[in-house]
């Protein structure tokens, strides 16, 4: 064996010690994967990324009553489709459907996926209506879907994987408002006209309404129209659910939309692209109104609603409301088809929403503050007694048109003898039912009235709207896809609420109106780069910069501005191109890490990367005992620096031999490595939008230029700061800012943010790294283990290759004691002990 320098540079691992893979001869693999069988390199392109990146099993991916689908799961499977489709040329997206499987606990499981090449229409079985998961497991004997060999089954909830495609139109929102609209009605009996011996009561009648709407649509967000007919199908399925302490009320709304479309414009964008706008017919909505309950009133004795209008008797007592609580439950399935194409489809169990009407409803509990007489206080108006306050108000107003109320009640029109129809006429015969006359304009009347309703009557509608709208067009296949902190806030005002089940207040139709949903996601959670919208909205504890390179594109203003790579043999040096499946963002070869970021809030210095990350992805699962956003720090930019060195571990085509060490300490041969490699510079001058801006230009790097020289150093101070001073793989290298964020070919100092936001674009900054990667191979680094007192070497290196592990007692004589090859890019060997030697060194060798 030769031990060559330069790609053959080696260390020697002395019992647990690193060692560098020795070379014998040219060592080749073909691709470990086939792109042209979809399926088999999505399954294990997606089942060993999964497995090293999140220790999670693509065989057994438990969904249910554990749901270990996240979105970081999600967006690995989402990342692998869009690879594969990058090495087509199809103009359909790839799509996978999962599979799952019930075990004999009940626990369900993704088991793998199947390909869906095609589909006959919407009586597809492969588009058969989804089950919620828990229908899944085996109750009461009855056989599970998953086994009765009905055919396909489809999960709400757990998304189909279908790879990003430009020209293609989505799915873009859904909203939903659940309404409870509340009326009370006082009624005022006496026992006779003489009010010095007549006796008083007093009768209510609770009136309920409840209704819900729902939307949804969808979106060409390009500005060509698509070319082809479509069908756009929509099924869902609202649960709505009542109940107080007697009785549960429940109703289960099927809504089906489905419309052929025989031509869909674009967005038709005008303008620079921060201030444009799309037209109306780049979208497709569906809207359902759906009333659960019309207004009747509540019959205190027998716990139910009573159509025929039961008034409650007497006073006293005038016991309040019960309590009730209001659930809402919502299916979606959605699809867009082209023939026999799936260019879409989505599968939500949401939103839900639950409450108490009762709380929502609350006044605060006080007779009259801020000289508002509140309508809706539970409190007692004295200790002891059964009557809220609210009612003794309703009664004092009814008298008194001069108190101010709250919003949201009605005075009667009925007639007065006074033949004056106003409150102030009202409130004067109300006033005489307790009197034996009454002055009104100057003029004495007579209340003869034995049984009289209180002029004023409160009404409050009291609901949540639940907005779940695309940041991203192409992210939206999860409810947290669609969900956001306050990515609403502009369009539902202060009275917006989301997954949350906040419930607002509606008491005036005019000046407290329902929300309607937009049309348009413009001014929402659509947020491309330069572009205001849900991060804008947060305020505090996130990062809102809207040219923020750590978390959006550059320079990529909308869905017509992405450049998916297409047709391509496999390579890193088109992996910086492809959508990584979160907002705006392909695959991050950039140095920054947005999860550091700090800022001083007040008097402390605090992280909000990670608060950053959550929001921007809406991915706001909290860790229950740290109460950290692990899920989303787990789909970090940054975790794509592990994902290039897995995928050029599992999909490398190169002679490995002509590849160079990553971890080669010689600065001339890494300058050798960039010379006559292109780099971008932004240093000459043209005009965009009337603007005088910068201009990207081709520049070649020169072996002994100062830039090179820049580059070279900071890999070395990089490495060197290391654990081990080792590059663990070949994507550790994007930790180094002079290859992206702080290229020297870059100007970074314009004094004006506008010249940097129009002309550095991402290609600029990844350029470098994407010409470079694909020339690095990552040495086959050792460690040792220790299992029930058996000592193990392990090594890194290829799969699909073949390695000796050698033993030596003095770093001279070598023998070899195992041959293997690395399964999901590692070789565990047990390590025999050759009889009293001091030092047992080891080391790899590539021989195949």
């Amino acid at each position: 064996m030769n031990n060559r320098l330069g790609a053959r540079q080696s260390f020697w691992l002395r019992v647990c010690l690193l060692a560098q893979v020795l070379l014998v001869g040219t060592v080749t693999a073909g691709p470990l994967f086939d792109t042209s069988t979809p399926i088999s390199f999505f399954t294990n392109v997606a089942s060993r990324l999964l497995s090293s990146e999140l220790n999670v099993n693509l065989s057994q991916l438990q969904i249910y009553p554990t749901n270990q689908y996240t979105p970081a799961v999600h967006r690995l499977l989402q990342v692998t489709a869009n690879i594969l489709d990058a090495q087509n040329t199809n103009f359909y997206p790839s799509v996978f459907r999962p599979l799952f499987s019930v075990d004999a606990s009940n626990n369900v499981f993704i088991i793998g996926y199947q390909q869906v090449s095609n589909v006959s229409g919407t009586a597809d079985p492969q588009l058969a209506p989804p089950y919620p998961v828990s229908e899944l497991v085996d109750f009461g004997g009855n056989p599970s879907p998953t086994a009765d060999g009905n055919g396909p089954v489809n999960v709400y909830g757990v998304p189909w994987v279908i790879g990003a495609k430009q020209g293609l139109p989505n799915f873009n929102q859904l909203s939903l408002v659940s309404a409870a609209q509340i009326t009370r009605k006082l009624e005022v009996t006496r026992s006779s006209l003489n009010p010095r011996t007549a006796s008083y009561s007093t009768n209510q009648m609770y009136l309920m309404g409840i209704s819900n709407s729902l939307g949804i649509s969808f979106w060409n967000s390009y500005n060509t129209a698509y070319p082809r007919p479509l069908t756009v199908f929509a099924s869902d399925t609202l649960s709505t659910t009542l109940n107080n302490a007697q009785y549960t009320w429940t109703e289960v709304t099927n809504l089906v939309a489905s419309e052929f479309v025989s031509s869909w414009p674009g967005s038709q964008w005008s303008g620079v692209p921060p201030s444009a706008t799309p037209q109306s017919a780049a979208f497709l909505p569906f809207n359902w109104a759906c009333v659960f309950q019309s207004p009747m009133a509540y019959n205190f004795n027998s716990g139910r609603f009573d159509p025929t209008f039961q008034w409650q008797t007497t006073w006293p007592p005038l016991p309040p409301l019960p309590q009730f609580e209001l659930s809402v439950t919502n299916y979606l399935q959605a699809f867009i088809l082209d023939g026999s194409n799936v260019v879409d489809y989505v599968q939500l169990c949401s939103p839900s929403v639950s409450g108490g009407l009762n709380q929502a409803l609350a006044d605060p509990n006080y007779p009259a503050g801020n000289g508002i007489h509140y309508q809706w206080s539970t409190n007692a108006y004295f200790p002891g007694a059964p009557t809220p306050w609210g009612v003794i108000n309703q009664l004092v107003v009814s008298g008194n048109p001069t108190l101010a109320p709250a919003a949201g009640g009605q005075w009667s029109a009925a007639s007065t003898p006074m033949g004056v129809f106003s409150p102030q006429a009202e409130a004067a015969f109300f006033n005489g039912f307790f009197a034996s006359s009454f002055q009104f304009n100057g003029q004495t009347y007579v209340n003869l009235d034995m049984v009289m309703q209180a002029p004023y009557t409160p009404s409050r509608t009291v609901y949540v709207a639940c907005l779940l709208q695309a940041n991203d067009p192409l992210v939206h296949y999860l409810a947290s896809d669609l969900n956001s902190q306050a990515g609403a806030l502009s369009i539902w005002g202060s009275r917006e609420s989301l997954e949350n089940s906040v419930w607002s207040r509606s008491d005036d139709p005019v000046d407290q109106p329902l929300p309607i949903a937009p049309l348009s996601p413009v001014g929402g959670r659509l947020q491309p780069w330069g572009k205001r919208g849900q991060m804008a909205l947060l305020g505090v504890a996130v990062d809102a910069n809207l040219y923020n390179l750590a978390y959006k594109d550059p320079s990529v203003w909308g869905s017509d501005y992405w450049d998916f790579p297409t047709g391509q043999a496999w390579s890193l040096s088109w992996l910086g191109q492809v959508h990584r499946g979160t907002p705006w963002q392909t695959i991050y070869l950039k140095s920054t890490n947005l999860l550091a970021y700090c800022e001083n809030l007040g008097e402390t210095f605090q992280n909000i990367g990670t608060n950053t990350w959550a929001a921007w992805t809406a991915d706001l699962q909290q860790d229950p005992q740290s109460g950290q956003y692990l899920d989303a720090a787990n789909s970090a930019p940054i975790t794509d620096w592990q994902l290039v060195s897995l995928l050029a571990a599992m999909l490398n085509t190169n002679d490995l031999d002509t590849q160079f060490s990553v971890n080669n300490p010689n600065p001339n041969a890494w300058a050798a490595q960039l010379d006559g490699m292109t780099a971008l510079t932004n240093l000459s001058w043209g005009v965009i939008s009337n603007m005088i801006v910068p201009q990207l230009e081709a520049a070649t790097i020169s072996s002994n230029s100062a830039q090179a020289s820049i580059i070279v150093n900071a890999i070395q101070s990089t490495k060197a700061a290391l654990p081990g001073q080792t590059f663990q793989g070949i994507g550790d290298i994007l930790a180094v800012p002079q290859l992206t964020v702080q290229s020297p070919f870059l100007n970074l100092t314009n004094p004006l943010p506008i010249l940097q936001e129009y002309s550095i674009s991402d290609q600029a900054y990844e350029i470098i790294p994407s010409q470079l990667l694909p020339l690095l191979r990552v040495d086959s680094i050792g460690t040792m283990t220790s299992t029930n007192g058996q000592l193990q070497v392990q090594f890194s290196g290829y799969d699909a290759h073949v390695y000796a592990i050698q033993l030596s007692p003095d770093l001279l004589n070598w023998t070899s004691i195992s041959t293997n090859s690395p399964i999901n890019g590692v070789i565990n060997a047990a390590i025999p002990w050759v009889g009293n030697a001091p030092s047992q060194f080891y080391r790899t060798v590539l021989i195949q």
